[in-house]
Protein backbone atom coordinates (compact mmCIF):
# COMPACT_ATOMS: atom_id res chain seq x y z
CA UNK A 1 0.00 0.00 0.00
CA UNK A 2 3.10 2.21 0.62
CA UNK A 3 4.33 1.84 -2.91
CA UNK A 4 1.43 2.56 -4.29
CA UNK A 5 0.84 5.46 -2.18
CA UNK A 6 3.84 7.26 -2.96
CA UNK A 7 6.93 5.07 -2.51
CA UNK A 8 6.49 3.28 -5.82
CA UNK A 9 7.60 6.45 -7.61
CA UNK A 10 10.37 7.46 -5.77
CA UNK A 11 12.15 4.17 -5.87
CA UNK A 12 11.19 4.15 -9.61
CA UNK A 13 12.64 7.38 -9.98
CA UNK A 14 15.93 6.19 -8.22
CA UNK A 15 16.75 4.02 -10.61
CA UNK A 16 16.38 5.95 -13.75
CA UNK A 17 18.41 8.20 -12.51
CA UNK A 18 21.01 5.63 -12.03
CA UNK A 19 20.19 4.48 -15.69
CA UNK A 20 21.15 7.70 -16.58
CA UNK A 21 24.10 7.79 -14.49
CA UNK A 22 25.03 4.64 -16.36
CA UNK A 23 24.51 5.21 -19.75
CA UNK A 24 25.82 9.82 -20.35
CA UNK A 25 27.81 9.31 -17.27
CA UNK A 26 26.49 12.23 -15.80
CA UNK A 27 23.38 13.46 -13.68
CA UNK A 28 20.07 14.85 -15.25
CA UNK A 29 20.53 18.44 -15.16
CA UNK A 30 16.88 18.50 -14.33
CA UNK A 31 14.15 15.79 -13.71
CA UNK A 32 9.76 16.35 -14.24
CA UNK A 33 6.90 14.72 -13.80
CA UNK A 34 3.53 14.56 -15.34
CA UNK A 35 0.41 12.58 -15.31
CA UNK A 36 -2.82 12.48 -14.44
CA UNK A 37 -5.89 11.09 -12.36
CA UNK A 38 -3.43 9.09 -10.13
CA UNK A 39 -1.04 9.95 -11.90
CA UNK A 40 -1.86 13.62 -10.87
CA UNK A 41 -1.58 12.19 -7.27
CA UNK A 42 1.41 10.56 -7.65
CA UNK A 43 3.25 13.96 -8.82
CA UNK A 44 1.99 15.51 -5.69
CA UNK A 45 2.64 13.25 -3.26
CA UNK A 46 6.22 12.89 -4.73
CA UNK A 47 6.31 16.84 -4.28
CA UNK A 48 5.31 16.17 -0.77
CA UNK A 49 7.29 13.72 0.24
CA UNK A 50 10.27 13.27 -2.01
CA UNK A 51 10.71 17.35 -2.53
CA UNK A 52 13.89 16.65 -4.13
CA UNK A 53 13.12 13.92 -6.88
CA UNK A 54 11.74 16.46 -9.48
CA UNK A 55 12.16 19.86 -10.29
CA UNK A 56 9.08 20.34 -11.66
CA UNK A 57 5.52 17.98 -11.46
CA UNK A 58 2.56 18.65 -13.35
CA UNK A 59 -0.74 17.39 -11.89
CA UNK A 60 -3.88 16.36 -14.02
CA UNK A 61 -6.91 15.82 -12.19
CA UNK A 62 -5.32 14.40 -9.17
CA UNK A 63 -7.27 12.31 -6.96
CA UNK A 64 -5.67 14.17 -3.89
CA UNK A 65 -8.68 13.01 -1.20
CA UNK A 66 -7.94 9.50 -3.00
CA UNK A 67 -9.67 8.04 0.02
CA UNK A 68 -13.05 10.03 -0.28
CA UNK A 69 -12.74 10.17 -3.90
CA UNK A 70 -12.77 6.22 -4.38
CA UNK A 71 -15.12 5.59 -1.78
CA UNK A 72 -18.27 8.20 -1.11
CA UNK A 73 -17.67 10.54 -4.21
CA UNK A 74 -17.80 7.00 -6.40
CA UNK A 75 -20.58 5.66 -4.02
CA UNK A 76 -22.47 8.37 -4.22
CA UNK A 77 -22.39 8.52 -8.32
CA UNK A 78 -23.89 4.83 -8.07
CA UNK A 79 -26.49 5.61 -5.39
CA UNK A 80 -28.30 8.95 -7.84
CA UNK A 81 -27.12 7.06 -11.60
CA UNK A 82 -27.92 3.20 -11.01
CA UNK A 83 -30.10 1.12 -9.83
CA UNK A 84 -29.55 -2.29 -7.82
CA UNK A 85 -30.25 -4.50 -10.54
CA UNK A 86 -26.96 -2.45 -12.61
CA UNK A 87 -29.91 -0.09 -14.62
CA UNK A 88 -29.15 2.97 -15.21
CA UNK A 89 -31.52 5.39 -13.09
CA UNK A 90 -32.08 8.12 -15.84
CA UNK A 91 -31.58 7.60 -20.35
CA UNK A 92 -28.99 9.67 -21.98
CA UNK A 93 -31.87 11.03 -23.47
CA UNK A 94 -33.02 12.54 -20.49
CA UNK A 95 -29.43 13.51 -19.38
CA UNK A 96 -29.34 15.26 -23.06
CA UNK A 97 -32.15 17.07 -21.88
CA UNK A 98 -30.54 18.43 -18.73
CA UNK A 99 -27.51 18.87 -20.34
CA UNK A 100 -29.14 21.78 -23.04
CA UNK A 101 -31.11 23.16 -20.06
CA UNK A 102 -28.49 23.72 -18.44
CA UNK A 103 -25.88 25.01 -20.72
CA UNK A 104 -28.60 27.54 -21.83
CA UNK A 105 -29.55 28.50 -18.45
CA UNK A 106 -25.27 28.69 -17.81
CA UNK A 107 -24.50 30.10 -21.29
CA UNK A 108 -26.97 32.70 -20.92
CA UNK A 109 -26.07 34.66 -17.72
CA UNK A 110 -22.33 33.75 -18.57
CA UNK A 111 -22.88 35.58 -22.36
CA UNK A 112 -21.11 32.18 -23.43
CA UNK A 113 -22.45 31.16 -26.85
CA UNK A 114 -20.67 27.89 -27.91
CA UNK A 115 -22.09 25.20 -25.27
CA UNK A 116 -19.29 25.25 -23.18
CA UNK A 117 -19.36 26.46 -19.97
CA UNK A 118 -16.35 28.41 -19.03
CA UNK A 119 -17.17 29.24 -14.79
CA UNK A 120 -19.80 26.16 -14.28
CA UNK A 121 -19.19 26.90 -10.12
CA UNK A 122 -21.01 29.79 -10.71
CA UNK A 123 -23.98 28.43 -12.14
CA UNK A 124 -26.73 26.83 -10.18
CA UNK A 125 -29.07 24.77 -12.60
CA UNK A 126 -32.85 24.99 -12.05
CA UNK A 127 -34.46 21.84 -13.47
CA UNK A 128 -38.32 22.33 -12.56
CA UNK A 129 -39.34 23.06 -16.20
CA UNK A 130 -38.01 18.87 -17.15
CA UNK A 131 -40.86 17.66 -14.81
CA UNK A 132 -42.82 15.43 -15.81
CA UNK A 133 -46.27 17.03 -16.48
CA UNK A 134 -50.36 15.49 -16.41
CA UNK A 135 -49.54 14.35 -19.53
CA UNK A 136 -45.66 13.52 -19.94
CA UNK A 137 -43.20 14.40 -22.67
CA UNK A 138 -40.80 12.13 -24.01
CA UNK A 139 -37.88 12.07 -21.97
CA UNK A 140 -39.29 14.52 -19.50
CA UNK A 141 -37.97 13.78 -15.58
CA UNK A 142 -39.92 11.99 -12.35
CA UNK A 143 -39.59 14.00 -9.26
CA UNK A 144 -36.84 11.54 -7.92
CA UNK A 145 -35.00 11.98 -11.59
CA UNK A 146 -34.53 15.75 -10.85
CA UNK A 147 -33.61 14.90 -6.92
CA UNK A 148 -30.94 12.53 -8.35
CA UNK A 149 -29.79 15.28 -10.74
CA UNK A 150 -29.42 17.64 -7.90
CA UNK A 151 -27.63 15.13 -5.78
CA UNK A 152 -25.04 15.03 -8.61
CA UNK A 153 -24.24 18.36 -8.76
CA UNK A 154 -24.45 18.60 -4.89
CA UNK A 155 -22.24 16.22 -3.85
CA UNK A 156 -21.94 14.70 -0.22
CA UNK A 157 -22.89 17.47 1.68
CA UNK A 158 -20.27 18.48 3.68
CA UNK A 159 -17.80 16.08 3.19
CA UNK A 160 -16.95 16.11 -0.45
CA UNK A 161 -17.75 17.73 -4.04
CA UNK A 162 -20.57 16.58 -6.61
CA UNK A 163 -19.92 17.26 -10.85
CA UNK A 164 -20.22 20.66 -12.17
CA UNK A 165 -23.05 21.60 -14.38
CA UNK A 166 -21.63 21.24 -18.10
CA UNK A 167 -20.87 17.21 -17.02
CA UNK A 168 -24.17 15.63 -17.83
CA UNK A 169 -23.51 14.15 -20.97
CA UNK A 170 -20.88 11.78 -19.35
CA UNK A 171 -22.55 10.84 -16.06
CA UNK A 172 -23.85 7.46 -17.11
CA UNK A 173 -20.53 6.35 -18.64
CA UNK A 174 -18.90 7.54 -15.85
CA UNK A 175 -21.91 5.34 -13.39
CA UNK A 176 -20.32 1.92 -14.28
CA UNK A 177 -16.85 3.08 -13.84
CA UNK A 178 -17.76 4.50 -10.12
CA UNK A 179 -19.14 1.13 -9.50
CA UNK A 180 -15.82 -0.59 -10.03
CA UNK A 181 -14.23 1.90 -8.25
CA UNK A 182 -16.33 1.84 -5.16
CA UNK A 183 -16.39 -1.66 -4.81
CA UNK A 184 -13.08 -2.02 -5.25
CA UNK A 185 -11.93 0.33 -2.65
CA UNK A 186 -14.60 -0.14 -0.30
CA UNK A 187 -13.87 -4.07 -0.26
CA UNK A 188 -9.68 -3.35 -0.29
CA UNK A 189 -8.21 -0.04 0.68
CA UNK A 190 -10.31 1.33 3.77
CA UNK A 191 -7.73 -0.03 6.02
CA UNK A 192 -10.60 -2.50 7.28
CA UNK A 193 -10.41 -6.24 8.22
CA UNK A 194 -11.47 -8.25 4.80
CA UNK A 195 -15.14 -9.18 5.35
CA UNK A 196 -15.95 -9.93 1.76
CA UNK A 197 -17.03 -8.09 -1.52
CA UNK A 198 -18.22 -4.65 -0.63
CA UNK A 199 -21.87 -3.36 -2.57
CA UNK A 200 -21.45 0.62 -3.02
CA UNK A 201 -25.14 0.67 -2.69
CA UNK A 202 -24.50 -0.09 1.34
CA UNK A 203 -22.17 2.78 1.82
CA UNK A 204 -22.99 5.57 4.58
CA UNK A 205 -22.55 8.61 4.53
CA UNK A 206 -22.78 9.60 8.06
CA UNK A 207 -19.29 11.14 9.50
CA UNK A 208 -18.74 7.67 11.19
CA UNK A 209 -18.82 5.86 8.09
CA UNK A 210 -17.09 8.43 6.40
CA UNK A 211 -14.30 8.17 8.75
CA UNK A 212 -14.06 4.50 8.37
CA UNK A 213 -13.46 4.51 4.85
CA UNK A 214 -10.20 6.89 5.51
CA UNK A 215 -8.24 4.35 7.58
CA UNK A 216 -5.24 4.57 4.88
CA UNK A 217 -5.47 8.31 4.24
CA UNK A 218 -1.98 9.23 5.63
CA UNK A 219 -0.61 6.84 3.04
CA UNK A 220 -2.81 7.65 0.01
CA UNK A 221 -4.30 11.13 0.40
CA UNK A 222 -2.02 13.95 -1.17
CA UNK A 223 -0.86 16.40 1.84
CA UNK A 224 -1.18 20.26 1.15
CA UNK A 225 2.67 20.34 2.89
CA UNK A 226 4.91 20.91 -0.14
CA UNK A 227 6.53 23.68 1.57
CA UNK A 228 10.19 21.73 0.98
CA UNK A 229 9.60 21.20 -2.59
CA UNK A 230 8.60 25.27 -2.75
CA UNK A 231 11.93 26.13 -0.74
CA UNK A 232 13.94 24.14 -3.13
CA UNK A 233 13.00 26.03 -5.87
CA UNK A 234 10.11 23.52 -7.16
CA UNK A 235 7.35 24.33 -9.42
CA UNK A 236 3.45 22.99 -9.58
CA UNK A 237 1.37 23.25 -12.36
CA UNK A 238 -2.70 21.78 -11.30
CA UNK A 239 -4.89 21.21 -14.42
CA UNK A 240 -8.36 20.04 -13.99
CA UNK A 241 -11.10 19.48 -16.77
CA UNK A 242 -14.77 21.60 -15.46
CA UNK A 243 -16.58 18.55 -17.18
CA UNK A 244 -14.71 15.54 -15.08
CA UNK A 245 -16.74 13.22 -13.39
CA UNK A 246 -14.10 11.06 -12.24
CA UNK A 247 -13.02 13.62 -9.98
CA UNK A 248 -14.49 16.50 -9.02
CA UNK A 249 -13.47 19.85 -10.32
CA UNK A 250 -13.54 21.57 -7.02
CA UNK A 251 -11.28 19.04 -5.43
CA UNK A 252 -8.27 20.56 -7.30
CA UNK A 253 -9.49 24.04 -5.71
CA UNK A 254 -9.69 23.53 -2.70
CA UNK A 255 -6.27 21.71 -2.56
CA UNK A 256 -4.76 25.21 -4.04
CA UNK A 257 -6.96 26.72 -1.13
CA UNK A 258 -5.89 24.66 1.39
CA UNK A 259 -1.96 25.52 -0.02
CA UNK A 260 -2.84 29.13 0.41
CA UNK A 261 -4.02 28.72 3.57
CA UNK A 262 -1.24 26.97 4.41
CA UNK A 263 2.07 28.66 3.20
CA UNK A 264 0.32 32.19 1.88
CA UNK A 265 -1.48 33.49 -1.08
CA UNK A 266 2.32 35.16 -2.61
CA UNK A 267 3.92 32.37 -1.86
CA UNK A 268 1.87 29.87 -4.06
CA UNK A 269 1.50 32.67 -6.37
CA UNK A 270 5.85 32.07 -6.47
CA UNK A 271 5.63 28.21 -7.36
CA UNK A 272 2.08 27.11 -8.30
CA UNK A 273 -0.57 27.54 -10.92
CA UNK A 274 -3.95 26.04 -11.46
CA UNK A 275 -5.65 25.59 -14.70
CA UNK A 276 -9.09 24.97 -14.93
CA UNK A 277 -10.58 23.95 -18.91
CA UNK A 278 -13.84 24.23 -19.55
CA UNK A 279 -15.66 21.54 -21.34
CA UNK A 280 -13.37 19.21 -20.95
CA UNK A 281 -14.04 15.19 -18.90
CA UNK A 282 -11.32 13.08 -17.38
CA UNK A 283 -7.87 13.76 -18.28
CA UNK A 284 -8.96 14.30 -21.90
CA UNK A 285 -12.14 14.48 -23.93
CA UNK A 286 -15.09 16.36 -24.22
CA UNK A 287 -15.74 19.77 -26.66
CA UNK A 288 -12.97 21.54 -24.93
CA UNK A 289 -9.23 22.20 -24.89
CA UNK A 290 -8.07 19.02 -23.96
CA UNK A 291 -4.84 19.38 -25.47
CA UNK A 292 -2.90 21.09 -23.28
CA UNK A 293 0.72 21.25 -22.84
CA UNK A 294 1.77 21.75 -19.18
CA UNK A 295 5.23 19.91 -19.36
CA UNK A 296 6.61 22.69 -21.18
CA UNK A 297 5.23 25.45 -19.63
CA UNK A 298 6.91 23.83 -16.25
CA UNK A 299 10.16 23.64 -18.21
CA UNK A 300 10.33 26.77 -18.92
CA UNK A 301 9.35 28.32 -15.44
CA UNK A 302 11.77 25.98 -13.93
CA UNK A 303 14.71 26.56 -16.40
CA UNK A 304 14.77 30.00 -17.64
CA UNK A 305 11.75 31.29 -14.85
CA UNK A 306 9.45 32.09 -17.22
CA UNK A 307 5.89 31.99 -15.03
CA UNK A 308 3.53 30.56 -16.93
CA UNK A 309 0.37 32.37 -17.51
CA UNK A 310 -2.08 32.12 -20.61
CA UNK A 311 -1.36 29.02 -22.65
CA UNK A 312 -2.37 27.64 -25.74
CA UNK A 313 -4.44 24.50 -26.47
CA UNK A 314 -6.65 22.62 -28.39
CA UNK A 315 -9.52 20.20 -28.96
CA UNK A 316 -8.69 16.49 -30.06
CA UNK A 317 -11.23 16.55 -32.75
CA UNK A 318 -9.36 17.57 -36.09
CA UNK A 319 -10.06 21.29 -37.04
CA UNK A 320 -10.72 22.49 -33.22
CA UNK A 321 -10.89 26.07 -33.01
CA UNK A 322 -7.72 27.42 -31.24
CA UNK A 323 -8.12 28.27 -27.15
CA UNK A 324 -6.08 30.74 -24.41
CA UNK A 325 -6.15 28.91 -21.33
CA UNK A 326 -5.19 31.50 -18.36
CA UNK A 327 -4.50 30.20 -14.79
CA UNK A 328 -7.94 30.04 -13.01
CA UNK A 329 -7.36 32.88 -10.66
CA UNK A 330 -6.77 35.32 -14.03
CA UNK A 331 -10.23 34.81 -15.09
CA UNK A 332 -11.74 31.92 -18.23
CA UNK A 333 -10.71 30.50 -21.02
CA UNK A 334 -11.19 32.13 -23.99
Amino acid sequence: MRDFGSRGVHVATLAARQLARLFYGRDPEHSYFSGCSDGGREGIMAASRYPADFDGVVAGAPVVSLTLNNSIYHAWIVQNLMRRDGGLRMTDAQLARIHALTVTQCGRRQKEADGILRRPELCQPDLASLACKAEPVADCLKAEDIQAAEAMYQGVRGAYFGVEPGSELGWNRQAAASHRFATSFLTTMTGATFKGEQNPFDARFDAASIASYQGLAGELDAPADIKAFAERGGKLIIWHGWADTGVPPRSSLDYVARLRAQLGGSAVERFVRLYMLPGVEHCSGGNGPDRFDGLSAVMEWVERGVSPRALPATNHKPDSPRWTVAPYADGPAR
